[in-house]
């Protein structure tokens, strides 16, 4: 996925506490494994017998569709040291056609309904490490030059639109 983190009051906070908005879009892989397989047995019935989680990790079936999510949260701590933080995201994640299997009727093993949404609310909890890839880079003798990008924004302030440049 690429995705984009907005910091919020960056000039109104201590850089202690970091809150932000972010979103991101990109592919998403959907992999489907067999949780049960229907037996025919000697008698002519029809049974239904459960597949153990790590045999069923090799039969099944990658589906693949796009994704995005929405979210904001906060990164605490100094910029310098480690880094924690929350992230509350909405995940948009559809599948196109007709969906996968996701319930039988337990008497006639007929399929009784399919899913195509998953997505949903996920929290996250981040643990990290700042680096400074400036002085990550140096003993490489690698020299970036930052490059600047004007990013134009609409002001809703004054109605207009204004540009600043980032460097990257």
């Amino acid at each position: 996925m690429a995705g984009v983190q907005y910091r919020l009051f960056r000039e109104d906070i201590v850089d202690s506490f970091r809150p932000f908005v972010n979103a991101a879009v990109g592919p998403t892989l959907i992999y489907m494994s067999p949780y049960a397989e229907f037996v025919n047995n000697a008698d002519g019935t029809t049974s239904e017998q459960q597949v153990e989680f790590f045999h069923s990790l090799g039969r099944g079936t990658p589906h693949y569709t796009a994704s995005a999510y929405i979210g904001f949260g906060a990164n605490f701590g100094s910029e310098k040291s480690s880094v924690y933080g929350i992230n509350f995201r909405y995940y948009f994640t559809y599948l196109l056609g007709d969906g996968l299997p996701s319930m039988y009727d337990p008497n006639t093993f007929a399929l009784s309904s399919r899913k195509k949404d998953f997505g949903g609310f996920f929290i996250t909890l981040n643990i990290g490490m700042a680096l400074e890839w400036r002085k990550a880079l140096a003993p490489l003798r690698i020299s970036p030059k930052p490059v600047e990008v004007p990013m134009p924004f609409r002001c809703y302030a004054c109605a207009a639109t204004h540009s600043v440049n980032a460097a990257w």
